[in-house]
């Protein structure tokens, strides 16, 4: 098989995204700026996703999206580690405030995904990483009242991002666009 079939059968497995006219905007810019003073990995995968992605008008974004700026509550598959971050441009990162840079490629691989989307890459340790998003929101995110014994914890350790790579994945979207 060809890199191109190859390409194209990851991009056939992968979740959609949805973007905004200015994330797009602003994050294609960010991406590139990047790439061209310190090439690399993430931007690269920032820029796959960018590539894939279905623009819409800015106010157009459905509830449940995960969007710049969003809080997002994502499980870590198999482990069942649920996470609250928020999405934010590298400048305004930092873990133990719980704000993931997009620039990462846990960042990279949420923004743009709805509630109850999944997405799987190959780690740069070899493995598989999963995430699935379970809920998005412009504003923070309250902690549930009380956590069952089914229900996984919440971690409040900072995303381990030195484990992650890039994506193919699956799960079609919650949201229809008409």
């Amino acid at each position: 098989m060809d890199a191109d079939m190859t390409k194209e059968a990851a991009r056939a497995v992968q979740p959609p995204v949805l973007l905004s006219a200015d994330d797009f905007s602003r994050l294609t810019s960010l991406a590139n700026a990047t790439l061209a003073h310190h090439p690399g990995e993430d931007a690269q995968l920032l820029i796959g996703e960018l590539d894939r992605a279905d623009i819409v008008p800015d106010g157009w974004i459905p509830p449940g999206v995960v969007t710049m700026n969003s809080y997002v509550e994502f499980r870590d598959d198999p482990a069942g580690t649920v996470r609250r971050l928020q999405l934010v441009y590298p400048h305004q990162a930092n873990f133990k405030e719980g704000r993931l840079s997009v620039l990462s490629q846990v960042g990279a691989a949420l923004v743009g995904l709805a509630e109850g989307q999944s997405i799987t890459w190959r780690a740069r340790n070899g493995g598989d990483r999963c995430l699935t998003v379970l809920r998005a929101s412009a504003d923070p995110l309250a902690e549930r009242e009380a956590v069952s014994a089914e229900t996984p914890k919440l971690a409040r350790d900072p995303v381990d991002l030195a484990s992650e790579g890039s994506f193919p994945a699956s799960d079609p979207p919650p949201w229809t666009l008409g």
